[in-house]
């Protein structure tokens, strides 16, 4: 894939994270907090500039070496930043991928997310010839559930105690789609 491959429908942009996304995503992420401190252990108050900068170079390198694809979420428009979408850890040899987003609180609600992650999961198995594309999320993130849902991933099990936290550990739902049936 080309490192400036964008992808776009009447109502999101899909476009290659940049360093000079890092204000953008640090306020996106300070506004979403309520929403987004449950279910990402990374955002959280102290979340600033730095942070950021840190998960862009993150995502510019692992894009870089065909372990992920990362892209920022835009309004067409406009170009007015409205979160983060991408597959991670691409496995080439299994030919699958995890999926996962963010959406700024302000924007959710808007179905938003959910055409965003329908434009990556078909490039997923249109451009990047994959065969499975999986989303694993907090038992009570039902916003996440929903669009998993609403993309036609079906539930394929309960990930018991999958991510630690300062209570314990959470489990999560498994979703997956196959091409088949995309």
């Amino acid at each position: 894939m080309s490192p400036d491959t964008h992808l776009a429908d009447p109502k999101v942009l899909l476009l290659p994270l940049r360093m000079s996304d890092a204000r953008a995503i640090r306020d996106g992420v300070q506004e979403s907090l309520a929403e987004l401190m449950p279910f990402a252990p990374w955002a959280g108050p102290d979340y600033d500039l730095q942070s950021a900068r840190v998960f862009l170079q993150y995502a510019l390198d692992s894009n870089r070496k065909g372990e992920a694809l990362h892209r920022g979420i835009f309004r067409p428009e406009d170009r007015l930043f409205l979160g983060v979408i991408g597959l991670h850890a691409i496995r080439p040899r299994f030919k699958d991928a995890e999926i996962g987003y963010w959406m700024k609180s302000s924007r959710s609600g808007q179905g938003l997310c959910t055409r965003a992650a329908g434009l990556l999961i078909g490039h997923a198995f249109e451009e990047l010839d994959l065969e499975r594309v999986w989303l694993s999320c907090d038992i009570t993130n039902i916003a996440s559930q929903r669009i998993a849902e609403k993309l036609g991933m079906r539930r394929e099990g309960t990930l018991l105690a999958y991510s630690p936290d300062e209570e314990g550990r959470k489990d999560h739902f498994l979703y997956a789609i196959l091409r088949s049936e995309w």
